[in-house]
């Protein structure tokens, strides 16, 4: 144990605090936390269409149609019923979004589009290369932060000074399942054939430094609520 003497306040005597060795010691809630300071700049840059080192995305793909299944693929088992209803919610999908009866594809359940870059735009309104899907849940929303057993998801609460107070020394934030084959397929040098490389996934030396920071300070600032300062 380490020995720290504090004077009171309004004056009077000395009192003598102890602090264990261990509250100099990161804990697995400073992991956490920082992993998900780190997540949230990692979401924040992809929504903004550039990489780990700031440069733009590669573009989506503009030369080969694309088509899009609002109801689902037309492969999947409907009944007579459940496909009039289908194709009619894809009629009245693609006036919404302004395209014309002969984008319906034959299945009557698809809208073609010239490309994929031209579906993010017409449909998505998207300016730039996000990495996010038509809709939720998407890729992203995979990305999980972990730190001694314990994992946090993009929805959970911000972690407080005296949460999951075992000692910890790193945090990992990764996908796993279906999300981590396609994020390895934009991340990773080792991704599809003539798949261009967006690599979101990553930190700076400028983000280790701010983490470190971050977890530096929650140390400090747990050591002065157990001085009373």
């Amino acid at each position: 144990m380490s020995s720290v003497t504090a004077k009171l306040q309004g004056g009077g005597s000395l009192e003598s605090v102890e602090l264990k060795i261990e509250d100099g010691i990161p804990t697995r809630g400073d992991c956490l936390y920082a992993a998900q300071i780190q997540r949230s700049v990692i979401l924040a840059r992809t929504e903004l269409g550039v990489d780990v080192d700031g440069r733009p995305f590669a573009p989506y793909n503009k030369t080969r149609p694309f088509y899009y299944y609002p109801t689902g693929h037309p492969g999947g088992a409907r009944s007579e019923q459940q496909l009039k209803k289908d194709k009619a919610a894809v009629k009245r999908f693609a006036s919404k979004i302004g395209r014309r009866k002969a984008a319906i594809t034959r299945s009557g359940l698809g809208i073609r589009f010239d490309s994929y870059d031209s579906f993010k735009g017409t449909y998505l309104g998207r300016s730039n290369v996000d990495l996010r899907g038509p809709k939720a849940p998407h890729m992203l929303q995979g990305l999980i932060c972990k730190a001694g057993g314990v994992e946090t998801t993009e929805r959970d609460q911000r972690i407080g000074l005296e949460d999951m107070l075992e000692p910890g020394s790193e945090f990992v934030l990764g996908f796993y399942g279906s999300e981590a084959e396609r994020a390895a397929g934009h991340n990773s040098d080792d991704r599809p054939k003539g798949m261009p490389q967006r690599r979101f996934l990553g930190s700076t030396a400028a983000d280790e430094h701010r983490l470190e920071q971050i977890i530096a300070n929650r140390v400090i600032d747990r050591a002065r609520k157990r001085l009373g300062s």
